[in-house]
């Protein structure tokens, strides 16, 4: 069985699970995300899911602009306390108001992982994407400004990116430091 059809096998889901909330390090505060929600100008606003009508949103909007159903399993999945690790406010989207369409969005994976037998809090940046008629305005970057603030609000002291020249260029921007190639 691949993947896809793997993945497929967790859908539909029904309930809202809380994810890990109290039961990981990576402990999230009780305004998390911080500075959610935010009003970006021109109709669009940056969100943080909060219920399960949130998470079929960004599960349908991730399909289409992934252009893959397997990824509609896979963001449900996340989203649902199915995995241990993951709570709704974890994934960020951007709506555009006038029309109520989620046009942008991406997800972070708390994780503690250990290395020679030390525990420490890695944040993982995953599913991003955004719709070709919206790119270019900065809403990927909008939402690792408010990523940046929930890895610091957490204590997460490694973070993983996405590989590509768009991540590395949003990444560059808001860092400090550079990024090996």
């Amino acid at each position: 069985m691949g993947l896809s059809s793997a993945i497929a096998l967790l859908s539909p889901v029904t309930e809202v699970g809380r994810g890990m909330a109290g039961s990981d390090s990576c402990r999230r505060p009780a305004t998390y995300p911080p500075g959610v929600p935010t009003d970006l100008g021109g109709g669009l606003h940056l969100r943080a899911v909060r219920d399960a009508d949130g998470a079929e949103r960004l599960a349908a909007f991730n399909a289409g602009v992934h252009q893959d159903e397997a990824v509609r399993a896979l963001t449900r999945w996340r989203l649902v306390g199915a995995h241990p690790t993951v709570a709704l406010s974890d994934f960020l989207f951007v709506e555009d108001t006038r029309t109520g369409e989620v046009v942008s969005s991406l997800g972070l994976m708390l994780q503690t992982w250990t290395y020679r037998h030390i525990p420490f809090r890695v944040g993982q940046v995953e599913l991003v994407g955004t719709h070709p008629s919206y790119r270019g305005r900065g809403l990927v970057r909008a939402q690792m400004a408010v990523i940046a603030r929930m890895l610091d609000a957490t204590g997460c002291l490694l973070r993983a990116y996405p590989r590509s020249p768009l991540a590395r260029k949003v990444i560059q921007a808001q860092a400090k430091w550079s990024i090996a190639k």
